[in-house]
């Protein structure tokens, strides 16, 4: 097995038992990944889901922030965060929403990003 990290968790990964490596295993894929639509939220840390004065439902998922209107399907990200977000405020009058994390181990701060949820495509501010 190798051991790899998987958030703040380290666990072995095994290969199927079927599994046989060649010389392609080794190179990157061709295809990357692209998000459709984020499904679930975290709901462990409260406070955690906001309504804006528009109707849209502002919630924390991982790493990101997702801005989703409940009429239509459709999602967007405020992608500011490398760690999980841990807190999320949402003041509706300004537009505006604050998010913070916990800095990756051995940085030793902690550190939040001030961004508006009609524009979520960059960070207003970080402190």
């Amino acid at each position: 097995g190798q051991l790899t990290d998987f958030g703040r968790h380290r666990l072995m990964v095994y290969a199927p038992s079927t599994w046989k490596a060649d010389k392609n295993c080794a190179k990157e894929p061709e295809q990357e990944l692209v998000r459709e639509h984020v499904y679930g939220i975290d709901g462990s840390k409260p406070g955690s889901v906001h309504l804006t004065a528009g109707g849209q439902c502002v919630y924390i998922a991982a790493k990101l922030c997702v801005i989703e209107d409940l009429l239509k399907p459709e999602q967007r990200y405020f992608e500011g965060h490398n760690a999980d977000v841990s807190c999320l405020n949402v003041a509706p009058k300004l537009d505006l929403a604050i998010s913070g994390q916990q800095e990756p181990p051995g940085v030793g701060s902690s550190y939040a990003c001030v961004w508006c949820p009609s524009y979520p495509s960059r960070a207003l501010c970080k402190l």
